[in-house]
């Protein structure tokens, strides 16, 4: 299932239309960590997923005020197509590509955080 959310969006979706040019995640312990998070939510994880999909994003999106938010990915995350468009319709800058590894990730966040 983690593999395929790289590939394919929606995860099921084998179509040649749903296939993603992403690359897989070289960090085995970032997926352990992923993994163990799904295993943990294993009975509601699907939820939050399927809500964000099924919400009209554009209205509340487009009320966001300026330098209020920031959105971030990392360069790998299959969603990273979908929060760059989401900051489009806000009228937000440009999302913020966060570092691959959990550490350094953690670090960035906490700084933007003034941490």
């Amino acid at each position: 299932m983690l593999r395929d959310e790289y590939a394919f969006w929606p995860w099921f979706d084998k179509s040649t239309a749903a296939a993603r040019a992403e690359t897989l995640p070289t960090d085995w312990d970032e997926v352990q960590v992923r993994f163990t998070e799904v295993v943990r939510s294993l009975h509601t994880y699907h939820r939050l997923t399927a809500a964000a999909l099924r919400y009209a994003w554009p209205a509340p999106l487009g009320r966001v005020k300026k330098g209020a938010v920031t959105l971030a990915t990392t360069a790998n995350d299959p969603r990273r197509p979908h929060t760059e468009a989401a900051a489009r319709l806000a009228r937000l800058p440009t999302v913020l590509v966060l570092p691959d590894t959990v550490d350094a990730r953690a670090r960035k966040i906490l700084r933007l955080l003034g941490q």
